[in-house]
């Protein structure tokens, strides 16, 4: 499913199979992460994983709308206007602009790279120099990796406390 966390088999057991575990985690995302915009997330989320999404704006500009980076990146997912064609920067500060056009983006590069590391990889240094120095991953990757990685123990967590509440976790 699109919005499933990859449980392993130990995890999986404990959810029924009637459980739409999509809807938990949507529900999940909307009320329980502590964050502005995630509506917008899945308003435009293009078929990319939603936490994947919220790492890169976390990281990117820490939810700051009108964060705006040395090489001239602005808005939510530091989106260059160049790239953002026929979109000028007051509209880049806008959160839902910059998640429909952070996602798209993102999609494209998905479509293209085919796997999270590299994607994210071209999304900081550009998709031209990713393929020139044929670069897989990066730090900017991994510390996106590592932020999603985060919210999905949060999410398992939340996700268990439906069915064994009785778990102690770590």
């Amino acid at each position: 499913c699109l919005f499933c966390l990859s449980l392993s088999k130990e995890e999986n057991k404990y959810i029924p199979e009637y459980v739409n575990v999509e809807e938990i985690r949507k529900t999940y995302i909307l009320q329980e992460i502590d964050k502005p915009y995630t509506h917008f997330i899945y308003k435009h989320c293009y078929d990319l994983d939603p936490l994947l999404i919220l790492g890169i704006i976390q990281v990117e500009s820490d939810f700051n709308p009108e964060a705006r980076s040395y090489k001239g990146a602005l808005g939510l997912m530091q989106m260059i206007p160049k790239v953002s064609t026929n979109l000028t920067e007051h509209q880049l500060f806008q959160p839902e602009i910059s998640i429909q056009e952070g996602c798209k983006y993102f999609r494209t590069l998905k479509d293209i790279f085919h796997t999270d590391e590299t994607s994210l990889t071209a999304y900081n240094f550009g998709m031209g120099t990713v393929m020139r120095n044929n670069m897989s991953r990066s730090g900017y990757s991994d510390k996106v990796l590592k932020v999603k990685g985060e919210h999905e123990k949060k999410y398992f967590e939340y996700l268990m406390q439906y069915f064994i509440p009785e778990i102690q976790y770590l």
